[in-house]
């Protein structure tokens, strides 16, 4: 039963790792087409068609954002716009650390 529950939890991570990617992605692809503008936040690529839906955070799972104040522990996304001219801060909002000790906020 323990190994499932690492597996479960390690496919959860893989999954969080691979939205997050998809997220930048978008926001880079939204910068290109956009006239060198970086979306104001996560929900702006979604209604753009950016992004098919608004991506999990599998690990809490939520599918919010914050917007503003850095990294504070409640679940899903951290996205903070920084002006057009600088990328966004994207980022799991956790603060704690996977099994190999890296910090979920460091994806």
């Amino acid at each position: 039963v323990p190994t499932f529950f690492v597996q479960i939890e390690q496919a959860e991570i893989a999954a969080t790792k691979a939205n997050l990617a998809s997220i930048r992605s978008a926001v880079k692809l939204y910068h290109i087409e956009n006239n060198r503008q970086n979306p104001k936040k996560i929900q702006d690529m979604v209604d753009s068609g950016y992004l098919r839906i608004f991506p999990e955070e599998l690990l809490t799972p939520a599918k919010k954002e914050k917007n503003s104040g850095g990294v504070d522990n409640s679940g899903g996304w951290y996205y903070e716009y920084l002006g057009d001219s600088h990328e966004p801060i994207i980022r799991v909002n956790l603060l704690g650390k996977d099994k190999n000790g890296e910090y979920f906020s460091n994806y």
